[in-house]
């Protein structure tokens, strides 16, 4: 809808009425409910599986690297990083270290 001059009006269209069976459904839901009357949702909002735990996903960790990044213990917790300003090389690289023995210590 064009107004006078160079003035643009836009009308946002009307909203249809939610229908009443899936406003009902929300309602009914368990943890909707649970959500909306929980006083705390990090404390009182916790799950639990149920079952065994599957521990296959894991099973590329049980695996020695071939490489590693070399890493040390320090008294400042970021190592010299700032955030408030950069300085030195675009590009670092790493130190790493490679593992001889791909053996690993058998559990009996």
């Amino acid at each position: 809808m064009q107004g006078q001059g160079n003035t643009t009006i836009v009308q946002k269209p009307a909203l249809d009425a939610p229908d009443a069976s899936s406003e009902r459904e929300g309602l009914e839901s368990p943890w909707l409910r649970a959500a909306i009357l929980t006083p705390d949702f990090r404390t009182y909002m916790t799950t639990t599986q149920l079952g065994a735990i599957d521990l296959r996903p894991l099973q590329g960790l049980l695996y020695k690297p071939s490489q590693a990044v070399v890493m040390t213990f320090s008294a400042d917790p970021q190592l010299g990083i700032v955030t408030g300003h950069f300085e030195g090389p675009a590009v670092v690289f790493l130190a790493t270290t490679s593992f001889k023995l791909q053996s690993t210590a058998s559990l009996r």
